[in-house]
């Protein structure tokens, strides 16, 4: 069950979301503004890989890149087109033998948000399925980079601020935390 209510205050929009996360009863309801979309979180650096690639080509690329990764919690799995097919956990990957490809140890079904879905979705799905960072995909299902763990926190922090000030009565339902802080000073 998704449900989606737009409108309009003082020039910027705005959207209010609940949902049930069905197997696990998680309810999450939120009102944000448009303008807080998960590109504005997204890390490109992620080490990416082939189905067909061995698990020690992919160990060898990660212990030898020449910049630190942005993201090491997960190394995801693309097509020819750059499409995001699979994810394996860095555990996963060294607990394997080095002879094996990563379609076996690869989970066929990730976790994915759109580009342009609102940073709630991340945090909700990250809590929902256990994840450290969350896949960030176009359109067309190509892989763009994730939304990493201290992201994840930082949203969910700033999230649990604005509805402790609202319960407090020192914000209103429809106004932001940053947006006050950025009108007030």
């Amino acid at each position: 069950v998704h449900g989606h209510l737009f409108f309009r205050r003082l020039g910027a929009s705005y959207e209010s979301s609940c949902f049930v996360d069905q197997p696990r009863f998680f309810y999450l309801c939120y009102t944000t503004s448009m303008s807080h979309l998960v590109f504005h979180h997204l890390v490109t650096r992620i080490p990416t890989t082939t189905a067909n690639a061995s698990v020690a080509d992919v160990r060898h690329v990660i212990e030898h890149a020449k910049t630190p990764w942005d993201s090491v919690n997960y190394i995801y799995v693309l097509d020819g087109a750059q499409k995001l097919i699979g994810v394996v956990s860095i555990k996963e990957l060294f607990r394997a033998k080095a002879g094996n490809r990563m379609d076996t140890l690869m989970h066929h079904e990730p976790i994915s948000v759109h580009e342009h879905a609102y940073e709630e979705r991340v945090v909700a799905l990250a809590v929902a399925h256990s994840l450290k960072a969350i896949p960030v995909v176009d359109h067309d299902g190509r892989f763009l980079g994730v939304v990493p763990s201290d992201a994840i926190l930082s949203i969910l922090h700033k999230r649990h601020t604005e509805e402790f000030l609202r319960h407090g009565g020192f914000m209103q339902p429809h106004v932001h935390f940053l947006d006050v802080m950025k009108a007030r000073f």
